[in-house]
């Protein structure tokens, strides 16, 4: 029972470690387009693969330009045992 206690917590600290690292490739990316040049933001169209301390991630950038300004979701995708999970985070740009 102490044996099956440690493998389900280690796995679990597996998957939070992965999140996590998704949420940190997350928000570096957005602090990065907090930095850009306005026009410099414009989405990738194509996934990139990110190779991270756990594991391969594929980030994705989406960007909706409207009357204010610009709406930036940035997508990381990534796997937990056999599901495919994702971190989404979205800012607000505004025009200059």
């Amino acid at each position: 029972a102490v044996f099956n206690l440690f493998t389900v917590g280690t796995r679990l600290g597996g998957d939070a470690a992965r999140r996590m690292e998704a949420v940190r490739l997350a928000e570096a990316e957005l602090e990065s387009l907090k930095a850009a040049p306005y026009g410099a933001v414009v989405a990738t169209g194509e996934p990139r693969q990110v190779s991270g301390q756990y594991d391969t991630y594929e980030v994705t950038l989406a960007v909706d330009e409207h009357d204010r300004g610009k709406t930036v979701t940035v997508t990381v995708l990534y796997r937990e045992r056999d599901r495919e999970r994702a971190v989404t985070l979205t800012m607000e740009r505004g025009r200059p």
